[in-house]
């Protein structure tokens, strides 16, 4: 396997690409929307070297464009889930050496495009962004030792993060991701406020259930964080700590095989649920966190469906099962509980 290394940026990157496009303009159809993107579209910015390229077309001529780019000797590198989007491979020379060019194909209603856009236009409008981004991917290339995908998943928060930031001011918003970016805001700073008071204790706290994954719908916002203590008498300890300080109302308490309590409040509108659990058997739920972003859309979409349709209309177990039965189908290792 090769390492990945990271290279200074060219000034000839804007120059292989606006050559790269005027070779894709012959070959896609009228309707595309053709943007250079990725770490080789910001001046100063390190990255692997290659030419990204964002490709927008409508969604009834996307196959066509796919076909065209085979047929220009560009090849298939990966489909997207759903289909949704198409990555292409090809090379170009540069004074003698070869450059890879990475044609991100996909429809013009797919947020991703709008995102990889965004992102350009923010760290060169923000070039403190774009050093800061630097020195993640530097400290990321170290962790991971060069290799590929514990690289990403060194700097996926990172980019993540900035990546909305990005969306918020750059991506020409809907009424529905304005809603989505505001509850946003409003969560974020819940979930500050609270992992400071947790860890000012010396709670050993972690933040998890659907805002964690990205999983959550603004029409239903919630928090769920998880004080892992080392014995049950530690899990009483804290909970009767946690009355003193916070107004949380006790909801349950679990004893057998599963020990734990929950505690829950509402703030800003804002269900805040606490569950204080034995750490040991505690692994989280790590699938939910390599999802796709298509991924993530496809069961937010199925989930806001289930909550409009059931959750609202009184049938609460009847849309917990659904969800249970949808992460099921999504990750192996979820056992749906039944409601």
């Amino acid at each position: 396997m090769v390492k990945l290394k990271l290279i200074k940026y060219s000034e000839k990157f804007p120059v292989l690409f606006k050559r790269e496009k005027a070779k894709l303009e012959k070959i896609l159809t009228k309707d595309a929307i053709i943007e250079h993107t990725g770490s080789s579209a910001v001046p100063g910015l390190i990255g692997k070297g290659n030419i990204d390229i964002s490709v927008s077309v409508n969604k009834k001529s996307l196959m066509k464009n796919a076909a065209n780019l085979k047929k220009a000797g560009y090849a298939l590198k990966s489909k997207a889930f759903n289909m949704k989007s198409i990555m292409f491979f090809g090379i170009c020379k540069e004074d003698g050496k070869t450059r890879e060019v990475h044609i991100h194909l996909t429809h013009s209603d797919n947020p991703e495009m709008r995102k990889a856009v965004a992102l350009v236009k923010y760290m060169k409008a923000h070039p403190g962004s774009a050093k800061e981004y630097a020195a993640i991917k530097n400290m990321a290339l170290r962790h991971s030792k060069g290799k590929r995908k514990e690289y990403q998943d060194y700097k996926r928060k990172f980019l993540t993060d900035l990546g909305e930031k990005a969306l918020e001011k750059y991506g020409n918003l809907t009424a529905e991701e304005k809603e989505y970016y505001a509850v946003k805001r409003k969560l974020d700073a819940l979930v500050k406020k609270y992992m400071n008071i947790f860890k000012k204790r010396g709670y050993n706290v972690v933040l998890g259930g659907s805002y964690a994954s990205g999983l959550w719908l603004p029409e239903k916002p919630d928090l769920d964080f998880r004080i892992l203590a080392k014995s049950e008498k530690e899990i009483k300890k804290i909970s009767k700590d946690i009355k003193n300080i916070i107004p949380f109302q006790k909801i349950k308490e679990y004893s057998g095989k599963f020990i734990g309590i929950i505690h829950e409040k509402k703030e800003r509108g804002v269900n805040i649920e606490l569950l204080i659990r034995l750490k040991k058997g505690y692994g989280g739920f790590s699938a939910r966190f390599n999802l796709t972003p298509e991924q993530k859309r496809e069961i937010v979409a199925l989930k806001r469906e289930y909550y409009h349709k059931y959750y609202l209309k009184g049938q609460k177990n009847k849309y917990k099962q659904l969800k249970q039965d949808l992460y099921a189908k999504y990750f192996k290792e979820f056992k749906p509980m039944k409601f």
